[in-house]
């Protein structure tokens, strides 16, 4: 039988072995190549999962960290995978308790009709029509109740990309004398501008107990748009004020610091809130000389006063070193615009040059000292002592709202009536 074996066989013995060495040689080979293509496809993964948030620039100067669309996937994938289902219908078969990634809260609007109208609504129980704000834990109610109420005065105070400030008239009291207001009216076409609105009013309607933030009157919803009734800042924003006087005098400075610094003082402690977008454009003063914060439709909620944020929002001119850098950053954040906002009322320009792209700019910020004020301009050295104190690259040295508030320069500050006297001297109020 061997030997017809061997008869029949077209190979030698030394042949046959030498092709069952190439075949296992094949087979290794293709071993190889798989496992190299496996450990491809790993790196390839793990470089999508390190990729970081592409940033992007809205039509406002607003820096937004976008998701890549990878991300979104990915995220979404593995969360409802197979196995991740079957993981946990096995944990509720044994009676286990099942943990799952907490969903991001949904911040869409709704409109609907019901009896009282079109309602604009909110799934956190906020709802606004035309006969103003309701929400779970808003009872008190504003002093503002019906838009009709309002007098169109025909003055426009600002305009923004989605909107506008125009002056009204508050007609609703029973007092004989008229209360001048700033109403702001808002497209909510878009969806960011939604939420920056839910924000604002979020913000304002539970911090009337601050005189360092604009006093909120009411929101009203009508022909898809949102009306917020504020207060009327008579004097305008410290941008309006720059435009038209050139610079702030330091007495007057220092007591305009004060209001803002306090104003900090309760978003930081008491609502643990960063405002992101501090500018000369969101500080605004009043007919009595009282500066007030505005704009809160970019506000970050902290769990403590002690978190560090990530997230890159905000007017990219005004941001800190360690927002530029894409670092975790704090509420002394909102320190550092401070004091480029200081700077630019008392030199009556911006520290660093206007013409500069993004890009150069941060690179400026970032590898540069800080701004320091002019050596012949007529400064006192409290004054650039406290600056310096606002300015400083490293976070953990740059102080906190409440730590600049003992500062002898805040502290010999005369107050809003310094800040009203100068306003009236310069024909700024009447």
């Amino acid at each position: 039988m061997a030997v017809l074996t061997s008869e029949l066989s077209p190979w030698s013995d030394d042949e046959n072995a030498d092709r069952q060495a190439s075949a296992n040689f094949c087979k290794i080979e293709e071993s190889c190549t798989e496992d190299h293509d496996a450990d491809l496809k790993e790196d390839q993964k793990q470089q999508v999962s390190e990729r970081k948030p592409i940033p992007s620039f809205t039509r406002d100067g607003l820096l937004v960290a976008t998701p890549t669309l990878r991300e979104r996937r990915s995220a979404i994938t593995q969360e409802h995978s197979p196995s991740q289902k079957k993981k946990r219908k096995k944990r509720r078969r044994l009676g286990l308790k099942v943990t799952t990634k907490p969903q991001p809260i949904n911040n869409s609007w709704k409109v609907r009709d019901n009896e009282r109208g079109e309602v604009f609504m909110h799934e956190s129980g906020v709802e606004i029509n035309k006969n103003g704000l309701k929400t779970p834990d808003y009872t008190e109610g504003s002093l503002v109740k019906d838009l009709s109420d309002l007098k169109t005065q025909n003055v426009t105070l600002g305009r923004g990309a989605c909107g506008h400030v125009e002056l009204v008239v508050y007609t609703g009291d029973e007092k004989e004398e008229e209360t001048p207001m700033a109403l702001k009216v808002v497209k909510i076409g878009q969806r960011e501008k939604r939420h920056q609105v839910l924000k604002e009013i979020m913000t304002l309607y539970k911090s009337d107990d601050c005189p360092q933030l604009v006093d909120f009157y009411g929101a009203f919803y009508k022909d898809h748009t949102i009306h917020i009734a504020l207060e009327y800042m008579a004097a305008g924003s410290l941008d309006d004020i720059i435009k038209n006087a050139g610079r702030i005098p330091e007495r007057a400075l220092s007591s305009i610091t004060t209001n803002i610094l306090n104003g900090l003082v309760y978003l930081h402690k008491r609502r643990k809130q960063v405002h992101r977008d501090i500018k000369p454009s969101n500080i605004c003063i009043n007919s009595s000389g009282e500066a007030k914060l505005t704009d809160f439709g970019i506000v970050a909620q902290l769990q403590s006063s002690m978190e560090l944020m990530k997230t890159q929002c905000g007017t990219y001119t005004y941001m800190s070193p360690e927002r530029i850098q894409g670092k975790r950053y704090s509420s002394r954040a909102d320190i550092w615009s401070l004091g480029l906002c200081l700077y630019k009322c008392a030199v009556g320009q911006f520290p660093y040059e206007v013409d500069l792209g993004p890009c150069q700019l941060y690179c400026h910020v970032i590898e540069n000292d800080p701004p320091r004020l002019p050596e012949d301009g007529d400064f006192s050295e409290d004054f650039k002592d406290f600056l310096s104190m606002c300015l400083m690259k490293d976070p953990e040295k740059r102080l906190s709202a409440h730590e600049l508030l003992q500062h002898k320069w805040i502290r010999d500050s005369y107050g809003p009536v310094e800040v009203m006297c100068w306003l009236k001297e310069a024909a700024l109020i009447e």
